[in-house]
């Protein structure tokens, strides 16, 4: 249970704090979307054990895809991080403090 919380925690962060490039295709929206109501999957239901079958098909996709959508968004994380030396959310922070008069 404190596995589910613990990434429930992460992907709820993925989602709030990457911010998406300004030329995105239509379907980043989608995969997007549906990351989303993975997350909102795992929420509702994280008193109980849970398999990566169910979540994937809370959006109508095979594990895999589930599994490839998580690692972008870890993947991304992880990247950012070790380029810029902060998280996405910091770094944005730090943007928009340099940029208010």
């Amino acid at each position: 249970m404190k596995t589910v919380a613990a990434l429930l925690g992460l992907w709820q962060q993925l989602y709030l704090h990457i911010p998406l490039p300004g030329g995105q295709r239509s379907g980043d929206k989608g995969r997007r979307a549906q990351l989303q109501v993975m997350m909102q999957f795992i929420h509702a239901n994280f008193n109980r054990q849970i398999t990566l079958q169910e979540i994937a098909q809370s959006v109508h996709i095979s594990e895999s895809s589930a599994l490839q959508l998580f690692r972008r968004g870890i993947y991304f994380c992880r990247t950012f991080r070790k380029f810029y030396g902060q998280t996405a959310t910091e770094y944005r922070t730090s943007q928009a403090d340099r940029s208010a008069p």
